[in-house]
């Protein structure tokens, strides 16, 4: 069974002959590889996409022509990446910027992204490992406003659900 997707212009390097691909069905929780045996040498000058090939075998049988498929293509791993949640990023007119917590204070650190995914966004400079990105109540938070970090819930992360942890001072 052949299955053809695109890619994102951007990610089209990554992407090679031989490269495994992990995808589902509408209505079905399996999942399935194929790999990919072509990639469209052009860029779709509307949609900025690169199309590749793969191939699954369907040895079972389950596999229809003209199925939905939802294609998940392992990209690069950066095992050091910062990654923070993509709502923390600020844009403003002159880029990106996330707010961080310094001496009890939220302070604005301009950045440079990377990769993203659905949900987060790689910081590529700006912060360092160990900053305390500041996730939530972005709107209420101005530059000098005293804050207090939340304590780390059970799953490692300290997301907070609302604004009580700003100290409007």
């Amino acid at each position: 069974m052949k299955v053809e997707f695109s890619v994102p212009e951007r990610f089209g390097r990554e992407v090679a002959v031989g490269k495994q691909i992990i995808f589902t069905l509408d209505g079905d929780t399996a999942l399935y590889t194929a790999e990919v045996y072509a990639i469209d040498p052009a860029v779709d000058v509307t949609s900025r996409t690169i199309t590749v090939r793969a191939r699954n075998a369907n040895t079972n049988g389950k596999l229809r022509p003209g199925a939905f498929a939802h294609i998940t293509v392992q990209l690069s791993k950066v095992p050091t990446a910062l990654m923070i949640p993509t709502e923390a990023l600020i844009p403003d007119i002159q880029g990106q910027k996330v707010l961080v917590i310094k001496n009890g204070k939220a302070v604005s650190a301009r950045v440079e992204t990377g990769i993203r995914t659905n949900t987060e966004v790689e910081l590529t400079s700006g912060v360092q490992p160990g900053d305390t990105v500041i996730t939530t109540g972005l709107l209420q938070l101005r530059e000098g406003m005293a804050v207090k970090a939340a304590p780390p819930e059970p799953n490692g992360t300290t997301e907070e659900t609302d604004s009580s942890a700003i100290d409007p001072g």
